[in-house]
């Protein structure tokens, strides 16, 4: 159970990914998702706790914004 505590802000980083590309295709539940991701990730940073995952899951949504905005600006 710890585990999944742990993992929580990655998984819903990732579940946000899934749903943007097979799910809806609509913007309002990935950014929900990635939202509550990245603030579970800050309040685990700020505790001082599970540091890698928080960290790991902040990059990846900077990575994925960065990406859908190169690929709207590509005209994709």
């Amino acid at each position: 159970m710890k585990l999944f505590f742990n993992l929580i802000p990655l998984l819903l980083v990732i579940l946000g990914i899934l749903n943007y590309m097979f799910l809806t295709k609509g913007v309002g539940l990935t950014a929900v998702l990635f939202a509550v991701g990245v603030v579970i990730a800050i309040y685990n940073i700020i505790k001082k706790q599970h540091i890698l995952t928080a960290a790991l899951s902040i990059i990846i949504v900077i990575a994925s914004v960065a990406l859908f905005l190169y690929l709207v600006n590509a005209g994709v």
